[in-house]
């Protein structure tokens, strides 16, 4: 095997892996936050932190997904495929979104709670 060849094969795997790899830790950090002890100013700032973060990702990627959205569908010009296109780029950085905003949801909620008692 020529060293071309396993320097681009290592790039191809690296790009494949490294995104996904950090979306999943992005996700298991925001999944982890969900305690039932919510009144520490760590845990809310973590929680703001989150929601900048997955804003970011968000905003980032949003011009990637609607170009490969586009590119699926050359050849089959239906609104199934562009969404399948446009959530294989976005789909983690929404899915991280949605929970941070439940996260912080039922942060909220359990405060308000916690003080009409």
């Amino acid at each position: 095997m020529d060293i071309n060849n396993l320097f681009s094969a290592v790039q191809m795997i690296g790009s494949i892996v490294i995104p996904i790899t950090m979306f999943l830790v992005f996700i298991i950090w925001v999944c982890k936050g969900f305690k039932k002890n919510v009144d520490s100013q760590e845990e809310k700032m973590a929680t703001y932190a989150q929601l900048a973060i997955s804003i970011v990702f968000v905003i980032i990627l949003f011009p990637i997904a609607l170009f490969i959205g586009g590119m699926a569908t050359d050849n089959d010009p239906t609104t199934i495929a562009f969404l399948s296109g446009f959530c294989f780029i976005e789909g983690l950085p929404l899915l991280a979104l949605l929970l941070t905003l439940i996260k912080l949801t039922i942060r909220i909620m359990l405060r308000k709670n916690n003080t009409k008692t």
